[in-house]
């Protein structure tokens, strides 16, 4: 609703300048401004872009186009030089100083961008709402430049244009195995409303990649449906159903083969998770017992706030509790460890550096109580909406969605990499034998004339492995990828052999390969 009144504002203002007499670009600016009244930034960018193409001189053209740009998160680059261009006109957009502030703190210009909050604040035409958030933006800010001192060592691994697109694909959540992913994206248009919906995609794993995302029909309706939590063994998934301004409540859907389905059997779950509040977040432990809401309420501690619902000894719930962790501002998307000792969540508040931080807090089992957040730093959190952290049982990867510069466009979705978490490798217990698989002997010869090499998918030599003394074994200790095992002895033919050791679900703990060596003819 507050986008809404934001946007309804902004078209006011911005509405006074138009006066284009070309029937085709009085068309085009209509359609812009009716899209722009309605927060709908994503229809209303293609109007005014049109209209900048036709004319990019016009400094009619640059507030809007820029606002456009911030709200849909795409060209901050020109966004920030179309509204560096509109503040330095005499023009009616108070809100302009308040704009190009957000964009250079996208681009990561602290100083400018607390100039510009600055500006702002001090102009005569303000508007509470933004001067709240000129406030929150200047204070994350001052906190970027000390989180952003202290990056943590993480790689981001796009998932490729069969799970993400030139739009925004957000929300990525996995089951401990990773053996399918979860998420949403608002690639589809609705032709009937003329609007992007948020639905829910699923992707399983494949050949080392992922399939094609398909739509869940299951879920998905003429509403927004995004995906906020996975059970740790994937087979729920709490769902966000919404429409803007109106209602916002959580549902839950099973996992059957490789889809998702709602189950008419949780109705009494959700009558406890679900008010006449807005509802944006929620997950549960695993064992059951816990069940973590983000909820707006008048009674909380301000925006969205998370609440624990805990199942009591009779086996009904109790009462919502207000956590500690709660900030004035907006605290939502709650996601729970499967042990239960780590919730994961976003804030605008704490030390947040821009929008949403991912944080997590720990239960503390001796004071019973969750501690201080902890910001998961840069580069995991930046200066857009970082909401949702997804992490499978092998804690040295998770799933984030981020805008970054080689992404398609938009959030997109990738794998994350904690580089300073050790990577999981695969014991191979090698045995090498005379004869065929059918007839075979151990090995009789001298086994330091054995000579053992595997490389890796490039042909480099990743190492070489000495037998047993007097037997054929040996073992190599390799991490996930695909190989090229080569075993040399005189008087044999030379074996070679391609293998691959797992990844995500496929992943095993130990080998064991049997290699065949043939006397040569």
């Amino acid at each position: 609703m507050a986008k809404k009144i934001i946007a309804l504002a902004l078209f006011f203002i911005a509405a006074v300048s138009f006066s284009q007499e070309d029937p085709f670009v009085k068309d085009l600016l209509k359609k812009g401004q009716d899209h722009f009244a309605q927060g709908e930034y994503g229809l209303a960018v293609k109007e005014f872009e049109r209209l900048y193409k036709l004319d990019t001189v016009n400094p009619e053209y640059f507030f809007p186009l820029g606002v456009c740009y911030i709200e849909t998160n795409r060209k901050r680059d020109l966004a920030v030089k179309l509204l560096e261009k509109a503040v330095k006109l005499e023009s009616v957009e108070p809100e302009k100083h308040y704009y190009l502030g957000r964009a250079y703190l996208y681009i990561y210009e602290y100083s400018k961008a607390v100039e510009c909050f600055m500006e702002y604040k001090s102009g005569a035409k303000t508007k509470e709402i933004f001067l709240n958030e000129s406030e929150r933006f200047i204070k994350q800010a001052y906190n970027s430049k000390e989180i952003m001192s202290q990056p943590v060592n993480v790689t981001f691994e796009n998932l490729g244009d069969k799970v993400n697109s030139t739009l925004d694909d957000f929300n990525p959540f996995v089951p401990e195995d990773e053996s399918y992913l979860v998420f949403a994206s608002n690639k589809k248009y609705d032709e009937l409303y003329g609007t992007f919906e948020v639905n829910v995609f699923v992707s399983h794993p494949e050949k080392g990649s992922w399939t094609f995302a398909t739509s869940d029909k299951n879920v998905n309706t003429f509403d927004n449906e995004e995906p906020v939590s996975i059970t740790p063994n994937g087979k729920k998934v709490f769902i966000c159903n919404s429409v803007d301004g109106d209602y916002s409540d959580i549902n839950l859907a099973e996992k059957k083969t490789r889809e998702l389905r709602i189950n008419e059997k949780d109705k009494e779950l959700l009558n406890i998770i679900n008010t006449k509040s807005r509802e944006t977040g929620c997950c549960i432990n695993g064992d059951g017992t816990s069940i973590f809401v983000s909820a707006e309420s008048p009674y909380g501690k301000g925006g969205l706030d998370i609440y624990m619902i805990k199942k009591l000894p009779n086996g009904t719930w109790g009462d919502p509790e207000n956590l500690a962790i709660n900030t004035p501002y907006d605290d939502a998307f709650p996601n729970i460890s499967a042990e239960g000792t780590e919730l994961y969540f976003a804030s605008k508040g704490h030390n947040s550096i821009g929008g949403y931080d991912l944080f997590v807090t720990y239960w503390n089992t001796t004071s019973q109580a969750w501690t201080k957040p902890l910001n998961l730093g840069y580069p995991i959190n930046t200066s857009d909406d970082d909401k949702t952290i997804s992490f499978p049982k092998n804690k040295r990867y998770a799933y984030v969605s981020s805008i970054r510069k080689e992404g398609f466009g938009g959030y997109d979705i990738y794998r994350l990499i904690y580089n300073d978490v050790d990577i999981e490798r695969t014991l191979i217990k090698g045995e090498i034998r005379f004869g065929g698989p059918e007839s075979s002997k151990s090995f009789s010869g001298e086994s330091s004339d054995l000579v053992i090499e595997i490389y890796d998918k490039f042909g480099n030599l990743y190492g070489m492995y000495l037998p047993k003394p007097g037997t054929g074994n040996f073992v190599a200790i390799l991490p996930p990828g695909s190989y090229t095992l080569k075993v040399e002895y005189e008087g044999f033919e030379t074996h070679e052999e391609a293998f691959s050791i797992g990844d995500r679900n496929q992943f095993v703990n130990e080998i064991e390969k049997a290699v065949y060596l043939t006397t040569k003819n």
